[in-house]
């Protein structure tokens, strides 16, 4: 299993809150974080979200509750002598009433006597444990437990938060649609392992976009093939050749998914990453000679121009390059490099799915699984607008899925549909209002989390109140 992305770390802590999270630095003798990842895989590693909120609430959480109480009210009730957490505390209420007086006491305490401390503090304790939504760390007397017993308490209070946080918040009960894997085009068998090979060339060429290719095949069974397509006139070009016709190595693997590490709010809107070479040279390899440059200008050449066919069986097949385009600035070091469509759009469909996870399975038309996800994309492509609010024309669903024409009207009530499933489920769409062929559309706000997990852990989280990005209110 991959390992657990911190922006769902990051939900949860923010979800645990402050007083929780200064509890811990009294407990515990590490990173919060580090510690959250920690008790994710411990607790949620295929298991069932649901299945292990119950039983930690059932287990740990609610018989500590009545277990702390009935201490409580048999020390209150029948005064037992017993040394328990309301004894701890009455002594040093008795203490304080000796030194202060009785006036001081009352204004302190907000009770009359010791007498009427026990009380309420018993009440309040009652009052604690019958809140289904208090947690072990908000018991009265938690301060006086051993640390073990309060570390065990945290981590149980920890516990119910991820599961509610991979239940409501990632709509799913499984850690497994939370973590992301390898973007599905860069795993289908595109790169080969080993250094310098040099692809076996077919004699037959073919046209594609009325450019002519030379292409080389990997086949390892009758239901997958990988047919590598290289341009001609690259062939051609005596600088190029030697280095161009090559397949992808894992070096190669390296520079692209490098790339793809500095992607930003650009890479949403327009499919742009911009990199300087040395940072990648530095991300990937131990020094920073010549070399090291020339190898990363090589790798981006070779991804920028040459095109793969996938075949698979009977599912089909699709023709994709990793990059749309490669630019060189005035700075010799500094690219613009253009993201395959597809690849952005799978990096979208992924986060649709780790967001909104089970929310997807329930959507109960037939059009909606196929709206959600340019929807998706039109929303985060508005994270630097001003605007509140996006206005899609009937077109934009038409290209979008296949209508029939002679039906608008009901093609038109079936999106209608679709986008008030959207608001009913919370997924993607806050609100809408069409009129005429027009549909005013407002988005739910980003997250930041969604920020992370669609660009990459290393971005910074953004504060949404300081930017303009439109959905506010």
């Amino acid at each position: 299993m991959s390992e657990i992305p911190s922006y769902l770390v990051k939900v949860v802590k923010n979800e645990l809150g402050n007083t929780s999270n200064s509890i811990f630095d009294k407990l515990f003798d590490e990173d919060i974080e580090d510690h959250i990842k920690h008790l994710i895989v411990q607790q949620f590693k295929d298991k069932d979200a649901k299945e292990v909120r119950y039983k930690i609430n059932k287990d740990a959480i609610q018989k500590n509750k009545k277990r702390w109480f009935n201490t409580i009210s048999k020390s209150v009730m029948e005064g037992d002598s017993k040394r328990t957490d309301i004894v701890k505390e009455m002594e040093l209420a008795e203490k304080f009433l000796t030194m202060y007086g009785e006036e001081k006491f009352k204004t302190f305490y907000n009770a009359v006597d010791i007498d009427d401390l026990k009380r309420i503090r018993l009440e309040e304790t009652r009052d604690w444990k019958e809140d289904k939504d208090s947690r072990l760390t908000e018991y009265p007397f938690f301060m006086y437990k051993t640390k073990k017993a309060a570390q065990n308490a945290w981590n149980a209070d920890a516990s119910i938060v991820i599961a509610d946080v991979l239940l409501n918040e990632f709509s799913t009960s499984s850690l497994r649609n939370v973590i992301k894997g390898e973007n599905d085009s860069v795993s289908q068998g595109i790169f080969a392992p080993y250094s310098r090979e040099s692809p076996v060339i077919s004699d037959e060429g073919i046209e594609l976009d009325g450019q002519p290719y030379l292409t080389s095949e990997y086949s390892p069974d009758d239901e997958f093939t990988v047919k590598t397509m290289y341009k001609k006139d690259m062939i051609e070009n005596e600088d190029v050749v030697k280095f161009y016709l090559r397949k992808l190595d894992s070096t190669d693997r390296k520079i692209f998914q490098s790339v793809l590490s500095f992607r930003n709010i650009d890479f949403i809107s327009d499919q742009k990453i911009y990199i300087d070479s040395g940072q990648v040279v530095r991300d990937i390899f131990n020094d920073t000679s010549k070399q090291r440059y020339e190898r990363v200008e090589q790798g981006l050449i070779k991804m920028a121009h040459i095109t793969f066919h996938i075949i698979q069986g009977d599912n089909g097949y699709k023709i994709f390059h990793l990059f749309d385009k490669l630019e060189r600035t005035e700075n010799t070091n500094e690219f613009v490099v253009t993201v395959n469509e597809d690849i952005q759009q799978e990096f979208i469909n992924n986060q649709v799915t780790h967001m909104y996870g089970d929310k997807l399975n329930k959507l109960k038309h037939d059009l909606s699984n196929l709206i959600i996800f340019p929807l998706q994309r039109r929303r985060l492509s508005m994270l630097r607008s001003e605007n509140e609010t996006t206005i899609l024309t009937y077109s934009f669903f038409c290209h979008r899925m296949q209508l029939k024409r002679s039906r608008k009207r009901e093609n038109m009530k079936k999106i209608e549909e679709c986008l008030q499933e959207f608001v009913d489920r919370g997924v993607t769409v806050e609100s809408f209002q069409r009129k005429n062929e027009y549909f005013y559309i407002k988005f739910l706000p980003i997250q930041n989390y969604e920020i992370v997990d669609l660009l990459g852990e290393n971005t910074q989280m953004i504060d949404t109140e300081q930017m303009s990005l439109g959905f506010n209110e």
